[in-house]
């Protein structure tokens, strides 16, 4: 279980920068990279990322370097023959900004992104779904913001119907 707390987040990035140089060495480091649950990791930053301040310069430089090392990792982990089973991860469907475009391997756009979503949900383990309800409703993201533009979260409330379900 990951925690918000400033020190533990703020060691995350330059963990991930490490593990992205370590996979892109060879092949078998690659794979040990994989198998040691790199994508699980960024699935549990994804979880917790809303409840990470920004009330200070400095976490939300934090906040930024995290969410931008994240991205590195996946783009780096997704170069290679294991490209599929990375970009089959739930985090890369639940995670949006990390592809703009469809991945490399599909040329369609998919059919119903919040079907998809629904899908990755259900293939993740059930304390990540609890966090992210607990983070969802202590955190009100089905709400409309000023962070936002005034705009909810559509995948918070995405999510909300599928965990109804």
């Amino acid at each position: 279980m990951l925690s918000p707390s400033s020190k533990e987040v703020s060691s995350l990035a330059p963990v991930l920068h490490f593990i992205s140089r370590f996979a892109i060495q060879n092949n078998s480091a690659h794979q040990t990279a994989l198998d040691g649950g790199v994508l699980d990791m960024i699935l549990r930053i994804y979880v917790i990322l809303p409840t990470l301040s920004d009330s200070t310069r400095q976490n939300a430089n934090s906040k930024v370097a995290l969410r931008d090392a994240c991205r590195l990792t996946l783009e780096l982990l997704g170069q290679s023959q294991h490209q599929e089973a990375v970009l089959n991860h739930p985090v890369c469907t639940l995670w949006k900004d990390f592809h703009s475009q469809p991945p490399g391997y599909s040329t369609d756009a998919p059919a119903d992104p919040a079907q998809e979503r629904c899908a990755a949900w259900r293939r993740v383990e059930k304390s990540c779904i609890e966090r992210r309800m607990t983070i969802i409703y202590k955190y009100t993201l089905w709400k409309p913001d000023a962070a936002s533009g005034g705009n909810a979260s559509i995948e918070a409330c995405d999510d909300i119907v599928e965990f109804a379900k």
